[in-house]
């Protein structure tokens, strides 16, 4: 984990595991209502202690970096957002994702399962970030 503060500017970049898709992290009951998963619930406690652990809480808009390293090229982006912006939430490290105004994404391709991860950068917003 990397963190600077100088001033009003303040970077964190953490590390997290892979989260499941969307569909394995949600279920949907009959009467459709949604819950989380036994394996939802596995991943989510696995890594927020330690995102906990790092970083307060923030209630600033933020531009959030994510480079997502997976060993296939199959996996949708956007099965990896809703996990990861849900357990920066539910860690406390973000109030709400509503706060995060500035999204990347990149995925890179790993050669080992035991690669596969996370990193993720946040950031105060600024408009003029590119």
């Amino acid at each position: 984990m990397e963190v600077y503060n100088y001033m009003t500017q303040t970077r964190y970049k953490l590390h997290i595991t892979r989260p499941p898709s969307v569909n394995t992290l949600y279920g949907t009951t009959r009467s459709g209502i949604k819950y989380m998963t036994r394996k939802g619930k596995d991943w989510f406690n696995e890594n927020l202690w330690e995102v906990k652990r790092q970083i307060p809480g923030h209630k600033e808009l933020l531009h959030c970096q994510l480079t997502i390293h997976l060993k296939t090229i199959r996996t949708d982006i956007d099965n990896i957002l809703k996990g990861t912006l849900d357990l920066l939430t539910k860690s406390g490290l973000i109030q709400d994702d509503q706060f995060v105004m500035k999204l990347i994404a990149t995925k890179e391709i790993v050669h080992h399962k035991a690669e596969e991860g996370l990193d993720i950068i946040l950031e105060p917003y600024e408009k003029t970030k590119v």
